[in-house]
């Protein structure tokens, strides 16, 4: 892959890297996150910061490292940052491991940050009800790492409110 890097990047003019999740893809530059809300651009400074702190490392930030979804049900598109598809040219593995990474669901100046393997932003109840379903580690279920388990969330009285059930044990 590092090969198929270097030769990609030598015929574009801008970076390109390999993602998992997505395949090929172009890597934000800097000159391009000026279009992004001020929660967005402090949660980039953030990972900038922590991923110097590994050798002087530079952050590289894949097009799906950055999404735009309504989550609030209003119509309005909001933004999800998913820390997990991020690069550190000097440490690729510090934002995730066997539960997944963080993920950030942004709301105008409201940032909620969830630790999930993926999410999933469902509608059962028509376009103006988002329910966003995150796949987590099992022991937020009771279980271990491979156990299935999820959280659901919804926005309401603004903040992102748990979906849930109750133990009565």
């Amino acid at each position: 892959r590092k090969e198929a890097t270097k030769c990609l990047n030598e015929y574009f003019d801008d970076e390109v890297v390999y993602t998992w999740d997505e395949g090929w893809q172009f890597v934000i530059r800097d000159d391009q996150l000026n279009v992004y809300p001020t929660a967005v651009k402090r949660l980039i400074s953030e990972e900038k910061a922590f991923c110097a702190e590994f050798d002087d490392g530079k952050l590289k930030i894949p097009q799906s490292a950055i999404q735009k979804a309504d989550l609030t049900g209003d119509g309005y598109k909001n933004y999800i940052f998913s820390s997990q598809k991020l690069f550190c040219s000097s440490n690729n593995f510090i934002w995730s491991g066997s539960g997944g990474g963080k993920i950030s669901l942004v709301v105008g100046d409201h940032v909620s940050t969830f630790f999930a393997r993926d999410m999933e932003i469902t509608y059962p109840y028509g376009p103006n009800f988002p329910i966003i379903i995150f796949f987590v580690h099992g022991s937020m279920c009771g279980g271990y790492g491979a156990t299935s388990c999820m959280l659901a969330t919804v926005w309401g009285d603004g903040k992102f409110e748990y979906v849930g059930r109750e133990d009565n044990q």
